[in-house]
């Protein structure tokens, strides 16, 4: 179906619950700032810290889909999406690779 046209706020929405709910974002946050969490922080430092994460998270995430969209990048991509699926496969060889050779 090719009929599709702009869809509101619907797109907002799932990006925004995708990326609230996202596991890897919540790994990344607590990778992150776990070395500078203590038992005493106020709670406003801890909303502070969240706050840096989803404007630096939201940042990115706009970023991206502003650059991959403006010109002839969207149907680029589209075209080696064969090539870039294989490379991010054979990365991903080499890094299970190099994590049970014990290198990482």
């Amino acid at each position: 179906d090719e009929n599709h046209g702009p869809s509101d706020r619907t797109g907002f929405v799932q990006g925004f619950a995708i990326a609230l709910l996202n596991p890897k974002i919540l790994a990344w946050m607590l990778a992150l700032y776990a070395p500078f969490i203590e038992a005493n922080i106020s709670t406003e430092t801890l909303f502070g810290m969240g706050l840096l994460g989803m404007a630096i998270d939201g940042t990115w995430y706009v970023t991206v889909a502003l650059v991959l969209t403006t010109g002839g990048r969207v149907e680029k991509l589209k075209s080696i999406s064969h090539i870039i699926d294989g490379a991010m496969g054979l990365l991903m060889f080499v890094f299970a690779g190099l994590m049970i050779g014990g290198i990482i």
